[in-house]
């Protein structure tokens, strides 16, 4: 008799032990920092440990940054014209808020510009179609402005843009050193690559100078190719 009675009390100890792992997660509030309608059917509670997806229509001309509690939320992809941010629900109530900063009328510098198109329509650089490109501004801002062009200047064309630390233009202008591209458009033994254009536009003590593939060196797309990978991953 005793040891079924002990065997019950264990049992109930070891129930309500772990009771609170299995279904027994407390919901916690999300608030809006004056910004719930910029989302799509926002949630305004979740589960603690449960995954909660955002729903934010694109927005041009504008850089916009969501904010969880301190932490910047970077998107999770697109879902019917819409950027898709995810997070999972901690222990407490959390506040999203949303930042816009507008690019049409802000004063930008271009620091450095990749461009890359198909010289025929058949022949694509790498691209599904259209030209790619991504530009590293200097807009007065305490971080630079970097944006992406993919599929330009047709029906698909998707832009990215971000903030990124003025480290990537020193990065950048050291990789234009070492290839010597200042040099490219007065060097007498060149190459000339067919089927695609390659262009890199740069700022050199104050001046704007342009190099393509049409002119460039023997590590010419070597040269090339690390600007965009550079730049890209800022990006990502």
């Amino acid at each position: 008799m005793k040891k079924r009675i002990l065997r019950c009390l264990l049992t109930g100890v070891l129930t309500l032990g772990f009771l609170p792992l299995f279904g027994c997660a407390k919901t916690y509030q999300i608030r809006y920092d004056n910004c719930k309608l910029a989302f799509i059917d926002a949630a305004d509670a979740a589960k603690a440990g449960g995954t909660v997806t955002l729903k934010k229509g694109v927005v041009t001309d504008t850089i916009e940054e969501v904010y969880l509690d301190d932490r910047i939320l970077q998107p999770d992809g697109e879902e019917d014209d819409c950027l898709v941010y995810r997070f999972v629900m901690p222990d407490h109530d959390v506040t999203i808020r949303v930042t816009s900063e507008n690019i049409s009328a802000v004063t930008r510098t271009v620091l450095v510009d990749y461009y890359a198109a198909a010289a025929a329509v058949d022949e694509a650089p790498g691209e599904e179609e259209g030209y790619y490109e991504i530009v590293l501004y200097d807009d007065d801002c305490a971080e630079l402005l970097l944006e992406e062009y993919t599929n330009g200047g047709t029906p698909n064309e998707q832009v990215r843009s971000c903030r990124v630390p003025r480290e990537a233009a020193d990065e950048a202008k050291t990789l234009i050193e070492r290839y010597r591209m200042p040099e490219w458009n007065t060097m007498d033994d060149c190459d000339s690559l067919e089927g695609a254009v390659y262009v890199c536009r740069f700022n050199l003590n104050g001046s704007s100078v342009r190099v393509t593939s049409e002119r460039m060196p023997n590590d010419g797309m070597e040269a090339l190719s690390a600007i965009r990978t550079l730049l890209q991953g800022y990006l990502n």
